[in-house]
């Protein structure tokens, strides 16, 4: 038996969003954007969430936001947008002021910062073009110096796009990005953006209708890696004023696998995180129509195995950093005033189980985007900062604590297998008659929803495989039905 404890923090302050960076240990980076004082405040924290370390800087204009930050050998970097440009802000390892940079002459409407990825001494940064679209985006390469950079620019003659989110592959030399875009020969109707990207420009760029019954927008807010090299991409739809997400999982080229639907009937939830766990589940994070978040756990095919609702209230709005793992191999989710740690099954306290979100499953209509690279070099600018005191702290909000089972982890023994009826789960005893059990076929139908009683009769159902699942805990069995 294993006992398995996670907490929740939430911080204190005007922070509209944070991005957190794992640095061993149980320790962690957090660059925040304070909207009170229009510039960044970094802090350290140790395992227990503590504050070690904290820096404050006001940025030189009353326009500025901050998407992301990078980690390296001699510091941290961070990037945002700032008056009409992109800003990239350096320190070293304890968070002293080392420069401050504008990159002042791209083209496509590219005035923010977007994506920083970091490795050892170098970074890559990934543009953004406000609140429109493009043609061409840009990857740059840049040093701790400051000093030196280069670049690609990425431009196609057949679609208008933005990115949003873009990992490190297993060669750090190659990225995935996700956004959205369209067809500029046709209506602005936004669809899913998926691309891969190296050192020389862009690789392959693929559009995904998710619903081509309906004129709707599309945006793919997160991706990452899925086992067998894949990748998962999390999104939202919106119609009018309703909104509803989506997953999907495709290969390492981007040829589509499967892809669902989530949705709340008559009302709204937007998807914007997306990770997958050990055992091959995935979960996926977002908020509903009153910005509260909401946390969907689900299996291999994007079936739903259990769905929260945060109790505490608080929205994990569009630009969140997501999950990561820690080194220690702690999972978190990142949302702006929280950081929720999750047990190795995917629990977390502070949310209430909820069983509004259905799923349907969807045939995306799939188009390849060609692209042209090109090389350039960014004109850099210095601009100023304004030292200020930091005032931001973690606080404890909950504390969850799970005992593991001897059995794997979210898993239940099911017998007899296969059956031509019923079927018992666990030892004798194990589960209590009157403990409620879901059955869903593996597109995640709910197809029965009671009490255990003295087992689950399947008599009624087609030949077929089926998922059991204890909707107190995670557990689940897979049975098969003659």
């Amino acid at each position: 038996m294993m006992d398995a404890q996670t907490q929740n923090f939430s911080l204190s302050g005007a922070s509209q969003r944070q991005s957190a960076i794992d640095l061993g240990g149980g320790n962690t980076f957090f660059a925040c954007w304070r909207t009170d004082i229009v510039g960044v405040e970094l802090l350290w924290t140790d395992q227990d969430q503590v504050t070690t370390n904290a820096r404050s800087y006001q940025l030189s204009s009353p326009e500025m936001f901050m998407y992301d930050a990078g980690k390296l050998n001699d510091g941290f970097v961070v990037g945002g947008h700032l008056y009409n440009y992109p800003y990239l802000l350096k320190t070293d390892v304890n968070g002293d002021f080392q420069w401050l940079s504008w990159i002042t002459d791209l083209a496509h409407n590219q005035d923010a910062v977007i994506a920083v990825l970091s490795n050892d001494t170098t970074f890559s940064l990934y543009t953004y073009p406000g609140g429109t679209y493009s043609n061409g985006i840009y990857r740059i390469e840049g040093s701790s110096a400051g000093t030196t950079y280069t670049g690609v620019e990425i431009t196609t003659d057949s679609a208008n796009f933005r990115i949003y989110d873009a990992i490190a592959l297993a060669d750090p030399t190659q990225h995935l990005l996700a956004g959205a875009g369209y067809h500029t020969a046709g209506s602005f109707n936004l669809k899913a953006v998926l691309m891969q990207v190296n050192d020389t420009g862009g690789v392959w760029m693929n559009l995904y209708d998710m619903d081509t019954t309906t004129s709707n927008i599309q945006d793919a807010m997160a991706v990452a890696a899925a086992s067998g090299g894949g990748y998962l991409c999390a999104g939202t739809f919106t119609s009018g004023s309703a909104f509803s997400g989506f997953v999907f999982k495709v290969d390492a080229t981007g040829d589509l696998i499967w892809a669902r639907r989530y949705a709340i009937p008559g009302t709204s939830l937007q998807l914007t995180a997306v990770i997958e766990l050990p055992n091959g589940d995935i979960l996926a994070a977002g908020l509903d129509n009153s910005f509260t978040g909401r946390i969907l756990h689900l299996d291999a095919a994007g079936g739903i195995l259990w769905q929260g609702r945060f109790a505490a209230g608080g929205g994990y709005p569009s630009y969140e950093d997501g999950f990561f793992y820690t080194d220690l191999g702690d999972l978190k989710l990142n949302a702006p005033h929280w950081l929720i740690g999750f047990d190795p099954d995917g629990k977390a306290c502070g949310y209430d189980d909820v069983f509004d979100v259905v799923t349907t499953a969807l045939t995306p209509q799939v188009t390849p985007i060609e692209m042209t690279n090109s090389s350039f070099v960014p004109a850099i600018a210095s601009t100023t900062h304004t030292d200020l005191t930091p005032s931001m702290t973690w606080a404890l909000a909950c504390t969850y604590n799970s005992i593991g089972e001897t059995h794997a982890a979210g898993t239940i023994s099911a017998h007899p297998v296969p059956t031509s009826g019923m079927v018992f789960l666990g030892e004798a005893g194990q589960v209590l008659t009157t403990e409620r059990v879901m059955v869903r076929d593996l597109a995640g139908s709910v197809l029965y929803d009671g009490p255990y009683a003295r087992g689950i009769d399947l008599t009624g159902l087609k030949g077929g495989c089926y998922v059991i699942q204890r909707t107190g805990s995670f557990q689940r069995a897979l049975v098969v039905k003659e």
